[in-house]
């Protein structure tokens, strides 16, 4: 799928990944309570199997791709 599919996905409360990533990171919208910030109301949170979670952007290279994956609960 795309970035525009997956965006939807993550709007709708799901989860998603890029091929090639690891099994244990993904990307989800979190609210910035969730984090102890007051900056921004939703945000593009990125979890990695081994530190947590993290603030994330796009590269050029993630808008583009077509490599999508939805993350299964």
């Amino acid at each position: 799928m795309n970035f525009g599919e997956a965006l939807e996905v993550l709007k709708n409360g799901g989860r998603v990944r890029r091929k090639g990533w690891n099994e244990g990171d993904w990307l989800q919208l979190k609210l910035s309570k969730e984090m102890s910030i007051s900056k921004e109301p939703l945000f593009l949170a990125f979890r990695d199997s081994i530190d947590g979670w993290w603030f994330w952007s796009p590269y050029h290279a993630d808008l583009l791709a077509e490599d999508w994956k939805v993350v299964a609960d």
